[in-house]
């Protein structure tokens, strides 16, 4: 008797399940008919969105094609292993000399195995074709720095002055496998100092280069060359006067170390004033930010020290030939400042702050002992809209001002780079009493021009107008002083005439 009722319960709520949801079902047929037809199908392909939320962070880069890629560069031999502690355990090792078998197998071995690639008969690699396929978009900086990992036995092209090369014996696992030549030169690539040369070893010297006469003794060369390897280590040698048994003593050096097959001498080309954009350098300027100091953004600070190197190659006459003169302060304040990155442009105005600067290591080391930082409102503009100047030389009868010493007044020409839009901490309050924040383009050149003032006056003027409107004011005070002296004197004479009438008898003979 009690089975009955709760079947029947079973199949009402059955029922009434099946009534809601055939209702529910009603209601959404219903409303999916009173909308339009494009709002129900799904888009046609050409409609879909294929664009990123977030735009890369630099271009995207073409493959090096596989036939000149290291074959399963993920191997223990090239990345080794993590010991208990984070440490490195075999593998290609950073900061280090190159390793012989005994001391660490892996590196030894990848060693031997890219050279073994390169000079494979089977692959049949030259020269001209690794140089024609490999990345051209980095820079020794990219080799030099801990993000270096990125481009481990990448194929790397440098242009730049091969300055000697020198014939070195093969290890025995080369001459078994059946390397009998190997030769290691030195390369200053193009846009770097003498100091920044990069280091790397080839297995057949170009045609026209004379072989070394003695094994290991080096030939000097000083040729423009281009050189395609394979990126392997931040390799640390000893430098001048320093043991080379002893690597933690002091004085060794350091340069990247790349593998290839030989250099191609080429006529050196004639220097480009634009910047070459496709650096992967200067795809990491932050915009819309604060200068980088290096750090967690070293891109940015080097490719600051690049550009003002860069400059320092064409004079300034030469600049203000090949720069825009049209580029206007909104150009590189509003959005579209991101189509004139890194172009060179011209602007006049009036100098109103000029300061000097430390520069960085890599300037010192370029011979560069000081660099100036310069405000300039552009012709044309209010005084809230300046653009910020940075230089690396002053033109005779210019010199920075100290902090709190007023400001300048010369009518100047810059040309220089586009860098960025910069933020910076003005000496404006805002209503809690902070410096207040505020942005403007910042440019890089070689030096400001002194100009004759657009309304008539030299650029002395300023200079000679303070000096005697000072000079003016001290002499009315002077006078003033002495005339207030000089009746005052007169005063105290004529008080002591009256005072002695006054007191004199009227009625004395």
């Amino acid at each position: 008797m009690s089975v009955g009722p709760c079947r029947t319960r079973t199949r009402f709520r059955g029922t009434s399940r099946n009534l809601i949801r055939g209702f529910v079902l009603a209601v959404a047929c219903a409303c999916v008919a009173g909308l339009p037809a494009s709002a129900v199908q799904p888009p046609a392909p050409d409609d879909v969105d294929d664009r990123q939320p977030l735009p890369p962070d630099e271009p995207v880069r073409p493959a090096v094609a596989q036939r000149y890629q290291i074959p399963d560069p993920d191997r223990m031999i090239f990345r080794g292993a993590r010991g208990k502690f984070g440490e490195q355990i075999g593998g290609i090792q950073d900061d280090k000399p190159l390793a012989s078998e005994k001391d660490n197998g892996d590196e030894y071995r990848a060693l031997t195995e890219i050279v073994q690639f390169l000079t494979d008969p089977r692959l049949n690699l030259t020269a001209a074709e690794l140089e024609a396929h490999a990345i051209r978009y980095l820079t020794r900086d990219d080799l030099t720095y801990p993000t270096r990992w990125r481009y481990r036995l990448k194929l790397i092209r440098f242009d730049g002055v091969v300055t000697k090369y020198r014939k070195i014996p093969p290890t025995r696992a080369m001459l078994d496998s059946g390397v009998t030549e190997l030769y290691e030169g030195w390369m200053i690539p193009a846009e770097e100092n003498a100091n920044r040369p990069i280091r790397f070893l080839f297995t057949k010297l170009p045609e026209g280069v004379p072989p070394p006469s003695v094994e290991a003794e080096w030939v000097p060369v000083e040729k423009w060359a281009q050189f395609a390897g394979y990126s392997f280590k931040w390799l640390a040698y000893p430098g001048p006067g320093a043991d080379p048994n002893s690597p933690n003593a002091g004085g060794w050096l350091r340069a990247p170390l790349l593998i290839g097959i030989s250099f191609t001498p080429v006529p050196e080309p004639p220097p480009v004033i634009e910047l070459d954009r496709d650096l992967g350098l200067y795809n990491r300027i932050v915009d819309d930010a604060a200068i980088a100091r290096g750090g967690d953004n070293w891109e940015e600070a080097e490719a600051w020290n690049r550009i003002i190197l860069h400059a320092r190659k064409f004079t300034p006459e030469q600049l203000g030939q090949a720069s825009n003169k049209n580029r206007t302060f909104a150009d590189l304040f509003k959005d579209i400042r991101r189509d004139y990155r890194l172009e060179l442009v011209h602007f006049e105005g009036r100098l109103i702050r000029l300061r000097k600067v430390e520069p960085s290591t890599r300037l010192t080391e370029a011979g560069i002992e000081s660099i100036y930082e310069g405000w300039i409102i552009p012709a044309n503009e209010p005084s809230g809209n300046p653009i910020c100047v940075v230089v690396s030389e002053l033109p005779s009868g210019l010199e920075p001002q100290p902090v709190g010493k007023g400001l300048l007044n010369n009518w100047v020409a810059f040309d220089g780079y586009s860098f960025k839009l910069m933020r910076y901490e003005s000496g404006d309050k805002d209503p809690n009493d902070q410096n207040k924040w505020k942005r403007a383009p910042l440019l890089i050149g070689r030096t400001i021009n002194l100009l004759n003032d657009p309304n008539g006056n030299s650029v002395t003027y300023w200079k000679q107008f303070i000096p005697s409107i000072l000079g003016g004011l001290l002499l009315l005070v002077v006078s003033g002083f002495v005339l207030s002296w000089w009746f005052r004197k007169g005063d105290r004479r004529a008080r002591q005439e009256i005072e002695g009438v006054r007191n004199k008898n009227p009625f004395e003979a």
